[in-house]
């Protein structure tokens, strides 16, 4: 199970980019017959162009959990290795990787949603250390 929690298979994901209810969904039948609108909806060329844009990048690399996850782990393991200074970028870059793993033994279900913690602490720690990078590198010595 964690490795479809992580999209570590060659499976696509379920519902990375979410425009509604997929017609495969068990619950697709009732939420037809709560909201008939759902089938007369027509996109208009600007939504159907921006909603083909979004399934295409949807099958990328970037919403794999598991690029999200190594990408953290050499991170933290950087801001580690840069020094004490770090230390808040390390809590946020651990803080992301431990709610992932939490998913290991408690994912109700194999969603990407649930890995948007890692992937935003991931992002904080990638412009932390990148921010930390240039202050050094400006500094004069």
């Amino acid at each position: 199970m964690f490795r479809e929690v992580i999209g570590a298979t060659a499976a696509p994901l379920f519902a990375p980019v979410y425009f509604g209810i997929p017609r495969d969904s068990p619950d697709y039948q009732q939420v037809a017959q709560l909201f008939p609108t759902i089938e007369l909806v027509e996109l208009s060329p600007v939504q159907a162009l921006l909603r083909s844009a979004f399934e295409q990048s949807a099958r990328s690399i970037f919403y794999r959990p598991y690029f999200w996850l190594l990408l953290n782990v050499a991170l933290v393991i950087t801001a580690i290795i840069s020094g004490a200074r770090s230390a808040g970028l390390v809590a946020i870059g651990s803080s992301g990787l431990m709610y992932e793993l939490a998913l290991f033994f408690l994912a109700p279900s194999a969603d990407y949603r649930y890995s948007h913690w890692l992937v935003l602490s991931t992002w904080v720690l990638a412009f932390g250390l990148g921010s930390q990078f240039l202050q050094k590198r400006d500094q004069p010595q």
